[in-house]
């Protein structure tokens, strides 16, 4: 097991909404068998080192549709091989593949740096909360990634039944068009089946979670979804690189 060793990461991330004409079924069945191998293609010898798709699941009992059908992770050497496949011609066949089954208006999308601060390496968890935060608007940005960092990691790192855990943050303050980011950081929580996961929400410990994110985010802003991730096989993928260190797996 890996605790909070801080490895870092260079990791894309990118959330999407299916179109208004095809089925949540519909949506995951062409996104994992039809658009996954055109990205491997577009992505081989580009410093594409990893691909998940995680696929969103239905919660019993939720107030509003998810914000999400589906979000997807992708590791990379470094910052600049994220861009270079970005503006590669092989990557255009990506983006008019989503055309296909994609809302393209919901498409979001931007890098991150990842620290893996828990994994449990002996096995790969079933079920992510993958959630999609915003600082309070009283918070200034050094503070909420201190907060984040140093007192709420803990909390979350205590959990029952925690196999993985990351926290995910811009690598750059605004986006390519110069517009503030919608989040502020993405974290993402893995357990071994949804009854841990239901159990680990129902501890002591994730009450004190629960009383800590309102001194530092903005709760009607966050998003969250349930997931099912999916690793998508990279042809000739070369083994992943550390930003600082090693690669988790």
């Amino acid at each position: 097991m890996n605790t909070e060793a801080n490895q870092h990461r260079v990791k894309m991330i990118v959330g999407c909404k299916r179109k208004p004409d095809i089925s949540l079924a519909a949506f995951q069945q062409y996104w994992r068998n039809e658009h996954a191998p055109i990205v491997a293609r577009a992505s081989r010898g580009r410093g594409m080192v990893r691909y998940v798709q995680n696929h969103v699941v239905s919660e019993a009992g939720a107030a509003s549709e998810p914000a999400f059908d589906g979000v997807a992770e992708a590791w990379f050497d470094s910052p600049k091989a994220a861009g270079s496949l970005a503006r590669s011609a092989d990557y255009a066949a990506v983006r008019e593949d989503e055309a296909c089954f994609v809302d393209r208006s919901s498409l979001f999308a931007f890098l991150t740096e990842e620290v893996v601060s828990h994994s449990d390496e002996a096995s790969h968890p079933e079920i992510k909360r993958i959630q999609f935060f915003k600082r309070r608007p009283d918070t200034k940005s050094e503070y909420f990634h201190f907060h984040w960092r140093e007192l709420h990691a803990p909390l979350v790192g205590a959990l029952p039944g925690l196999m993985l855990y990351v926290r995910c943050r811009p690598c750059v303050p605004k986006a390519s068009n110069g517009q503030q980011h919608p989040y502020d950081g993405v974290e993402m929580i893995g357990y071994r089946d949804r009854e841990a996961l239901a159990a680990s929400e129902l501890s002591p410990a994730f009450i004190r979670i629960r009383e800590d994110r309102s001194l530092f985010l903005d709760e009607e802003r966050v998003a969250s979804v349930l997931a099912h991730p999916v690793e998508i096989p990279l042809e000739a993928a070369p083994a992943a690189h550390s930003m600082q260190a090693k690669e988790i797996t």
